[in-house]
């Protein structure tokens, strides 16, 4: 049985508990980060992207950071080859 009433939405209201939703989350989800500021001559592990098999190891390196960007990349020596990478594919080498 429907009945002829009219829904008034509250969209402000309902854009504001949106943001206070998404501001909890973005709290929660920061608390447990732990900032790094990656330095020239720093040794890092580059994480891959692809899929892999269950046995190969999710990483790659030790290799050195050459030189750091402003936009969030690294340049590292591999080999010979210089690469640019993103610093989120990048976990700081303990030795």
């Amino acid at each position: 049985m429907l009945l002829n009433i009219k829904f008034v939405a509250n969209w402000n209201l309902i854009n504001e508990t949106k943001q206070c939703q998404v501001n909890r989350d973005n709290e929660r989800e920061n608390k447990s980060r732990i900032d790094h500021d990656f330095t020239v001559g720093e040794k890092v592990l580059v994480t891959s992207t692809r899929l892999q098999a269950k046995l190969n190891t999710p990483t790659r390196g030790p290799y050195r950071i050459i030189q750091t960007y402003t936009n969030g990349t690294v340049r590292i020596q591999n080999g010979i080859v210089t690469e640019r990478i993103n610093i989120r594919r990048l976990i700081p080498y303990t030795e």
